[in-house]
């Protein structure tokens, strides 16, 4: 039987939200510095640490599965609208979570890992090189987005992540829907270099890998041109003194 604590239930909730965005189940691994979690989609791996739900033994690591995270979403949901109790004590004993408050008592049957094998990854063991990094605001995200959608009749668009020539420290998307001159195209900044030098390759991605950078709720997303043709996303959420992080790689696209 393992202890285990939720430290801050509103930052833990946010963070299940934040993965649910992402895919349905995954398998979380549970020790007295927190919780980690890997899983993937057809398009991208991603970790998610948080120390707002740990173990209370050091000792213990205990790891268990769930098919539909919207299940402990709304059994924590629950749990703080009827208990005025800024953190949350739970058992697992090996297939269930066991909630035992004062004014509500919850049990919580666990899954078979190999029911969201599909979702499940490894540790990310690739060792990725930044070339250029820079922050693009959620906010500016969904702008491009709104406005592709208005501009190019849900035509298959990529997007070109480049520097401008003589300002290299500004960064630009260029999206157009063939390199033909007949089409429309948006030229837009959306962020400035913080730490590196030019893209050696052209930086191409999709709507969909944009998109990314409004899952995590966070208002700015760090984006990370990388060696071996990888993307990476950083966001990082806080509240009362516990933190998540999420880190996302995903492939680029070829250029035409």
């Amino acid at each position: 039987m393992s202890d285990l604590v939720i430290t801050s239930p509103r930052l833990f909730l946010e963070t299940l939200e934040t993965i649910r965005k992402f895919v349905p189940g995954v398998k979380f691994v549970v020790s007295n510095k927190g919780t980690g979690i890997h899983f993937k989609t057809t398009i991208s791996r991603i970790v998610a640490n948080t120390n707002s739900c740990k173990t209370e033994t050091p000792d213990d690591v205990c790891e268990f599965s769930l098919d539909d995270i919207q299940k402990l979403v709304a059994v924590i949901s629950t749990i703080t609208q009827k208990e005025n109790t800024p953190q949350i004590n739970f058992k697992f004993n090996g297939s269930t979570l066991i909630f035992n408050e004062t004014l509500i008592k919850l049990k919580l049957l666990t899954s078979k890992e190999e029911i969201i094998a599909t979702y499940i990854d490894k540790p990310i063991t690739t060792t990725l090189v930044p070339i250029c990094s820079f922050d693009i605001k959620a906010k500016t995200v969904g702008e491009i987005l709104s406005l592709v959608s208005s501009l190019f009749n849900n035509s298959v668009l990529k997007f070109q992540i480049m520097q401008d020539e003589t300002k290299p420290n500004m960064i630009y998307v260029k999206i157009k829907a063939s390199e033909s001159s007949m089409t429309n195209e948006i030229y837009l900044h959306i962020a400035n270099v913080l730490d590196g030098g030019a893209f050696e390759n052209k930086v191409i991605i999709d709507a969909e890998r944009l998109g990314f950078a409004r899952y995590f709720g966070t208002d700015e997303v760090r984006f990370s041109v990388t060696n071996n043709n990888v993307l990476l996303l950083e966001a990082n959420k806080e509240f009362g003194g516990a933190t998540s992080n999420f880190t996302l790689l995903t492939s680029l696209l070829k250029s035409d």
